[in-house]
């Protein structure tokens, strides 16, 4: 079990986690003739990235290591509530909102020196993840959480308004793998939160609802339509 989070730092990203740690974020011990010696051990160092959007309501959190401490990693995974921030940031007990990362994602730039511990790269490229359920309509804050015997910190919180339900124009479309839709009469497209769909014959169009149950396609070579 994680020790509770202590109090937040000035730069709103990192949390103090252990009282033997020092402000350098080294930990002390007592060598065998009473000296006190300092190893090179400190809080390991994550970022927070985009949320990703799979399918459904499913949704992938996604985070970078970029240092592990030099010691093995107790915690690396998120934190994620759909509680106010200022809740999250004051709990005394961060276990609720905590999601152990699923896997790594491969990054073909990560190179082969510099191996930290259990083999973790720690030249800032290993990306990880987590594949989370989030229901609609909601805000939620998520960011990277990572600890070893140092200390934890987090990377910077971000948020996520997730859409509601049936709150697109094409929600009620039938869903195909990979957040495909089939619509009987506008064919076999892609939707992106951005707006836009990727539509397997017209490629790149940018869709809105007319509000009458008409859309408004833009296409690069023809501008505006109306269906």
């Amino acid at each position: 079990m994680l020790p509770a989070l202590a109090q937040q730092t000035q730069d709103g990203n990192r949390f103090e986690q252990n009282s033997e740690a020092n402000s350098n974020g080294k930990t002390l011990s007592d060598a065998p003739n009473g000296n006190t010696t300092q190893p090179n051990l400190f809080r390991p160092l994550a970022q927070t990235l985009s949320i990703k959007h799979q399918e459904g309501r499913t949704y992938r959190l996604k985070g970078k290591l970029l240092d592990d401490g030099g010691s093995k990693l107790i915690f690396l995974g998120f934190i994620l509530s759909d509680k106010p921030l200022r809740e999250i940031l004051a709990t005394s007990d961060p276990s609720e909102f905590l999601v152990p990362m699923s896997s790594w994602e491969p990054d073909a730039s990560v190179p082969l020196g510099r191996i930290g511990q259990e083999g973790i790269p720690l030249d800032g490229f290993m990306r990880f993840y987590a594949d989370v359920q989030l229901e609609p309509g909601k805000l939620y804050y998520y960011w990277a959480f990572v600890a070893n015997v140092a200390g934890n910190t987090s990377g910077s919180p971000k948020k996520l308004k997730t859409p509601s339900e049936g709150g697109h124009w094409w929600s009620k479309d039938n869903l195909l793998a990979g957040g495909w839709r089939n619509s009987v009469w506008l064919g076999t497209f892609r939707p992106h939160s951005s707006g836009w769909i990727y539509h397997t014959k017209l490629g790149w169009t940018y869709a809105h609802p007319d509000g009458n149950s008409g859309l408004w396609l833009w296409l690069k070579n023809e501008g505006w339509l109306w269906t």
